[in-house]
């Protein structure tokens, strides 16, 4: 189930959303509306549509239902299924997403970067071993790389003190030959 909070900016885009099955893509549907609405260019688009999705699917997998990373290759396979399960079965927990637009200093009319906050209710992890110690993966390993694409797009990137909530900024520039952008 999703929930727009209200009282937010024309600029601004919050939701709450439980745990469910159809909940993650629905959000990320509802994040491409809202950007498209605004006309943010589609490199833009395309890398916020990866970062959210990595954002979520970690508060969703960790946050929420506490996947420890190492069995992830055990599910690899069966690791949407074992997702749609846990969210059918849940009635706990909480994910809030929120977009902020920011715009440029020289010119107030254009986006030039989109700040995105993923927070969930789970326990939270150690942000400072990751930030410190985390790079790409091995191409042979099949996880971990849902943060370290994050890094790598986001001009920035933090946590709260307790780790359950990351908040990335993801640069905008517009292309001129961009004014088609066939993102859907």
């Amino acid at each position: 189930m999703l929930r727009e909070q209200e009282n937010k900016s024309a600029f601004e885009l919050a939701i709450d959303m439980a745990p469910q099955t159809e909940a993650p893509n629905e959000a990320i549907r509802r994040c491409m509306e809202f950007l498209e609405s605004h006309q943010v260019c589609c490199e833009c688009l395309q890398t916020l549509r990866l970062a959210i999705s990595e954002a979520i699917a970690n508060a969703l997998e960790h946050g929420i239902f506490r996947l420890p990373s190492a069995l992830k290759e055990d599910l690899f396979y069966s690791r949407v299924d074992w997702l749609n399960e846990k969210m059918a079965e849940s009635d706990q927990g909480q994910v809030t997403l929120n977009l902020k637009l920011m715009f440029g200093e020289d010119s107030p009319q254009e986006i030039n970067a989109v700040k995105v906050e993923v927070t969930d209710s789970g326990p939270g992890f150690d942000w400072r071993t990751y930030l410190k110690d985390h790079t790409m993966p091995p191409a042979e390993k099949i996880y971990g790389r849902g943060l370290a694409l994050i890094r790598l797009y986001a001009s920035h990137l933090s946590f709260n003190e307790k780790g359950n909530s990351i908040q990335f900024v993801i640069p905008c520039q517009r292309d001129s030959a961009d004014s088609n952008c066939p993102s859907k």
